[in-house]
């Protein structure tokens, strides 16, 4: 598992540490998170809809008294929780950068770090790219719903947005 190998790699001395190795090893593993954030936004007002139920409200509570009683942060909400994927992807090419330019060129993870902070900033990049993508398609759903008496094909299926506001 990547963080279990990542935090194995950070205890040994500097001169073993594989950062950039553990992320290369794992690369594949962070695509998954692609769907994840182009989604998020959407997860996250339906929590906030499903918010104000009193099931959500107690089951937050609860978790948050057994995280509290095992030693952990008391006060993260779903929705924070939520976030923390993404959150953590973005912030991944920062430490890798720092990372890499805190390490010496001949250290013998350099080049690793290197493909690592590539990699890293081409998914974030990604992501980004099918976040928008994904907001695309729901301001075009949005906006075939409000035209009254629609009949057409799908907006969906007629190409990309390529602008939005009020028609003047």
């Amino acid at each position: 598992m990547f963080s279990a190998e990542l935090l194995a790699t950070s205890q040994l001395p500097l001169h073993q540490q594989r950062v950039g190795a553990c992320f290369m090893k794992h690369a594949e593993q962070f695509k998954c998170y692609t769907m994840y954030c182009a989604k998020h936004s959407k997860a996250l007002e339906l929590l906030n809809r499903l918010g104000t139920r009193s099931k959500l409200k107690e089951f937050e509570r609860k978790k948050a008294m057994d995280l509290a009683s095992g030693g952990g942060q008391r006060n993260l909400s779903l929705s924070s929780l939520v976030m923390k994927p993404v959150q953590r992807i973005c912030k991944y090419p920062l430490l890798l950068k720092e990372f890499r330019q805190k390490t010496p060129s001949d250290h013998l993870d350099y080049v690793q770090l290197t493909s690592a902070l590539s990699m890293m900033e081409e998914l974030a990049e990604y992501i980004n790219e099918m976040t928008r993508k994904m907001e695309d398609m729901q301001s075009m759903v949005t906006l075939q719903q409000q035209i009254d008496g629609w009949q057409g094909l799908s907006l969906m299926g007629c190409g990309t947005m390529l602008r939005q506001g009020i028609l003047s």
